[in-house]
């Protein structure tokens, strides 16, 4: 897969993440170095937003957007966001977990690894919801690295994602 970074073309790690199948568990750390696991089934049945990022200009303005919205969600969700490196910022986050592929496993797992062009190594700009029950249940990954993410979008996708699980399995 491509995506693009002002007039650059950008190749992703040619995997893919399809909606319904089951997430991975991958590996990631903190900014203070303390190894977490994110995806796959959780015994919380908590709905999961994991968002990745590039480390480009204005990345801490879009970390500030996203913690902003998502501190508006009056739900139980665990959201993190996932960037290539340790991210030196003073960016303080009430809702969002600030995590790092330190282990490069979210990166070539869930398919953001930029692999060719100046931002090699970086992950691309991408959401993935993951249901209770552990199964990918929304995944967007940004064409362009520099677009917005797409608040109202992402809302109407967590919503259904809360409402749609209903514990029981399919019958």
């Amino acid at each position: 897969m491509r995506v693009k970074y002002k007039d650059e073309a950008l190749e992703l790690i040619d995997e893919i993440i399809e909606i319904g199948y089951k997430s991975e568990k991958v590996k990631v750390c903190s900014n203070g170095g303390e190894t977490t696991t994110i995806g796959g089934f959780q015994a919380s049945k908590t709905v999961v937003l994991i968002v990745s990022l590039p480390n480009i200009e204005n990345t801490d303005i879009q970390i500030q957007k996203l913690d902003n919205f998502l501190s508006n969600i009056v739900v139980d969700i665990d959201c993190y966001l996932v960037l290539a490196n340790e991210l030196k910022t003073d960016v303080k986050t009430k809702k969002l977990q600030l995590m790092y592929d330190k282990y490069k496993e979210f990166g070539t797992m869930y398919g953001t690894l930029i692999t060719s062009s100046t931002l090699e190594n970086e992950l691309c700009k991408a959401i993935f919801i993951i249901g209770k029950d552990g199964a990918i249940y929304y995944e967007q990954t940004m064409d362009n690295l520099q677009d917005e993410l797409d608040f109202e979008k992402l809302s109407i996708e967590l919503n259904r994602a809360f409402s749609t699980y209903n514990g029981q399995g399919c019958h």
